[in-house]
């Protein structure tokens, strides 16, 4: 991975996503740094052991002035359902009636 701030002293934070390992499973990994004179530099192993999430985190949440298309179809549909409801209950209540 190139580097994101090249030549300044203040570093780059960096980061790998491993989307391949398993519950279960020990995992080690090793990064190499190159500074600009191609000088090579070997750090780890670090290792790491993957386990079942146990709890959901929500990383991101944004409102929006625009309702999404589930709900824009979810309204006239729950109206339409109520309409129903509304004119089955009044029907029984003839049938009962007479």
């Amino acid at each position: 991975m190139p580097s994101q701030a090249p030549g300044s002293n203040q570093g780059y934070s960096y980061s790998y996503d491993d989307r391949e390992v398993q519950p279960g499973q020990t995992y080690w990994y090793w990064l190499q740094a190159v500074d600009l004179a191609g000088a090579t530099a070997l750090h780890g192993p670090v290792s790491v052991t993957v386990t079942e999430p146990t709890a959901v985190t929500l990383d991101d949440f944004a409102a929006s002035d625009q309702p999404s298309a589930r709900h824009a179809l979810w309204i006239p549909a729950a109206g339409l359902g109520l309409v129903a409801l509304a004119m089955l209950i009044a029907r029984r209540r003839r049938i009962v009636v007479r």
